[in-house]
């Protein structure tokens, strides 16, 4: 499984990654607070299985979603 969490905040962003890990242990994840970053994460190598967006981030996140 191949996840990215886009989170500003450091503690959401630690606490979803134990999460995964514990229902995926394999599971590759990756975290950034930027939702720049987090689209081009998302968009480069296998298509993710999973994209965790905070929908607040920056005032974008919402359009980002909607997009």
């Amino acid at each position: 499984m191949r996840a990215v969490v886009i989170d500003d905040h450091p503690l959401i962003q630690q606490a979803v990654s134990h999460l995964l890990r514990q229902l995926e242990p394999d599971a590759a994840i990756e975290m950034t607070p930027d939702c720049g970053h987090g689209l081009e994460l998302a968009g480069h190598g296998p298509e993710p299985d999973l994209v965790l967006l905070d929908l607040n981030l920056q005032r974008i996140g919402v359009s980002i979603a909607r997009a």
